[in-house]
């Protein structure tokens, strides 16, 4: 009995270059008498080689595999779905191309209007990525450096289309927690939001 999937499509949604993350999706065989689980790997061909497992097996009736955020992209190029009876997984999956997503913003630019030592307040602002197709919001956050180390969230996230952040006057630069030298800005996906944001560095404006 053939019993291969088809239509294997994932869609990355970690924003980030050179991570992955998403749902590795399939339509069933036609015939799955014989089917008992479904197995999607990542791998370095079509064929499987150097195939990596995504997840745990889905059961017959389940369509779909998740892959964890964060999950290295090189020198993975497919994913692919194998079936799999009580005796065997098939030796030929079927697969598709893995088409890495990222999207960060560009040109940030702050204004510090709190005219306060050790105080910011004002408006962020931005350029959304060129491709925000996967983008559901951004995040505006102070940081003690540009890797996000002791950052904290400067308001709500925001919805995509709209490219400014409120930064509310008498927000301090030195706390308990940092000293807030950077301002931040990532972009946020349905899934996760990215791992490696834009960076501003932060000019106390005070008289």
């Amino acid at each position: 009995v053939v019993a291969d999937v088809s239509a294997v499509t994932f869609i990355d949604r970690d924003l980030d270059f050179t991570d992955l993350g998403g749902t590795i999706t399939w339509d069933p065989p036609a015939d799955t008498t014989e089917v008992t689980h479904y197995v999607a790997y990542i791998a370095e061909d079509g064929h499987g080689g150097g195939r990596s497992q995504v997840d745990a097996e889905a059961e017959v009736g389940t369509h779909n595999i998740s892959m964890e955020a964060d999950t290295t992209h090189d020198p993975f190029t497919h994913s692919l779905v194998y079936t799999k009876s009580q005796l065997t997984e098939q030796t030929t999956p079927q697969f598709e191309l893995i088409v890495d997503r990222s999207a960060s913003i560009s040109l940030l630019n702050f204004t510090d209007l709190d005219l306060d030592k050790d105080q910011m307040g004002g408006s962020a602002v931005w350029l959304a990525p060129a491709d925000d197709a996967l983008v559901t919001h951004y995040a505006v956050y102070a940081a003690a450096n540009a890797a996000g180390t002791n950052r904290t969230r400067i308001g709500p996230f925001i919805e995509v289309g709209t490219e400014m952040g409120v930064v509310p006057p008498d927000f301090d630069l030195e706390s308990d927690l940092a000293d807030y030298t950077e301002l931040l800005v990532y972009t946020k996906s349905s899934l996760v939001e990215q791992t490696t944001p834009i960076a501003l560095t932060i000019v106390d404006e005070f008289r």
